[in-house]
């Protein structure tokens, strides 16, 4: 699947691969949470609100699967 809701794929993507004219990077969300790979994919600099938003949908994915909650 193709996105470009980036904050939404993070939420509802089990595995993510980031691309700029090639495989930046790819993992799950929370392999993805730190600013280095989006920064490096899309150009947005380290205080962008996009990657607050990421880190905070990531984080909660992962408090979410270690406490055995599923997703909606």
């Amino acid at each position: 699947m193709t996105n470009h809701d980036l904050v939404g794929a993070v939420h509802a993507c089990d595995r993510l691969c980031l691309l700029n004219r090639t495989v930046v990077a790819s993992g799950a969300p929370a392999e993805l949470a730190g600013p280095e790979p989006w920064m490096t994919a899309f150009g947005v600099s380290a205080g962008s609100p996009l990657l607050t938003a990421i880190s905070q949908v990531a984080q909660g994915r992962t408090a979410d699967s270690s406490a055995g909650g599923e997703r909606s």
